[in-house]
């Protein structure tokens, strides 16, 4: 009898996993990845509207460079999800992101023809 058990139990979960994808709802795991995945999208985008205010072209350029890396990366995790290499990908992105922010708020600002 016993085993009867586990495999109506093995059973029933299969059946409820298949009930929530035909309904149209993620497996759990999925939609913490996906929900991983769009936060590390929302920190590149933040990411790149800092370069895009970049003045200094050298330094836009090199920042650009580290910014297309780390989306590589990125997609490289949709192709297979690692959740512990998605939390290093954000936390270096997030480092960058305040390298950035740092650079655009200390740029000097633009003087006047008038003025020294």
């Amino acid at each position: 009898m016993r085993p009867r058990r586990r495999i109506s139990g093995v059973l029933l979960l299969g059946l409820l996993a298949a009930g929530a994808l035909l309904r149209g709802q993620e497996p759990a795991p999925a939609a913490a990845q996906r929900a991983s995945l769009d936060a590390l999208d929302r920190v590149l985008g933040r990411l790149a509207a800092l370069v895009a205010r970049d003045d200094d072209p050298r330094h836009r350029a090199s920042a650009g460079a580290a910014l297309g890396d780390l989306r590589r990366r990125r997609e490289a995790l949709r192709a297979s999800f690692d959740g512990s290499k998605c939390d290093d990908l954000k936390a270096e992105a997030i480092l960058d992101l305040q390298r950035q922010a740092a650079w655009v708020r200390s740029a000097p600002a633009a003087t006047s023809p008038g003025r020294k």
